[in-house]
């Protein structure tokens, strides 16, 4: 990879590990050789942006989701002689996150719009009405949380403030009805249908929030430095009232 990488994804046994990057680089590597198995050069016709892995369920092989800067999404089976399954152009800006959700794709975009596509079928499913801000992680430049019933995107079911003057710009679910949020501020929250309060604080701000696997981590990566840190949630959640 000769420019910045945008986002890696182990594969759900672990065994792959799969990037993006600034070239326009899609590549998929074997983690117990440590070599690169496949490299798509021009994996859009604009840089990439983000990234999701695909359940088993999704026909033709399907293994993993990438969106553009346009807002263009393609879904990816690498094993294949032809690994574009099918490509969408739905919404007309950057794709700032992609989740799935049973057989269902999500995707937010900066043109402020949730698209839902159906992975079985390879088609759109709904698109919202635009939110009038842009959608960075189904929370929104001016700090509201957006929330949907699921399989009916095309409408908000609520906006929870969360108090981030700067927008949010990642989340995490840590479990049923509570999320992290954190923004290119100094600060992460605890939000469920309410604010429960503050994690602590990052200087320079927040670009990614990660989870560990048995839960008793968090991991928080620097936006304006390139610092990594690591926070204890169990300490964390004994000091929060549910």
């Amino acid at each position: 990879l000769k420019r910045a990488v945008r986002q890696v994804k182990y594969s759900s046994d672990g065994s792959l590990v799969y990037s993006i990057s600034k070239n326009k680089a899609l590549c998929v590597y074997d983690v117990q050789s440590n070599k690169r198995i496949r490299c798509i050069r021009e994996s859009h016709d604009d840089i990439p942006y983000s990234m999701s892995l695909l359940p088993s369920s999704s026909v033709k092989g399907q293994q993993i989701a990438t969106a553009d800067e346009s807002g263009e999404i393609r879904t990816w089976d690498m094993r294949s002689p032809q690994p574009i399954i099918c490509t969408f152009h739905e919404q007309e800006e950057v794709i700032n996150a992609l989740e799935t959700h049973g057989h269902m794709l999500l995707a937010a975009s900066s043109d402020g719009t949730l698209g839902s596509y159906e992975l079985r079928r390879r088609k759109l499913f709904l698109r919202s009405e635009s939110m009038g801000n842009e959608l960075l992680s189904i929370g929104i430049t001016n700090g509201y949380l957006d929330i949907f019933k699921v399989n009916e995107y095309g409408n908000l079911l609520e906006r929870i403030k969360c108090n981030h003057s700067l927008g949010i710009d990642c989340m995490q679910v840590l479990r049923t009805n509570v999320i992290l949020t954190a923004s290119n501020e100094d600060d992460i929250h605890l939000n469920p249908n309410k604010k429960l309060g503050a994690v602590g604080n990052f200087y320079g701000g927040i670009q990614q929030l990660a989870i560990s696997a048995n839960k008793d981590w968090l991991v928080s990566l620097g936006f304006m430095k390139s610092k990594i840190k690591f926070w204890d949630l169990g300490q964390i959640l004994s000091n929060v009232h549910f």
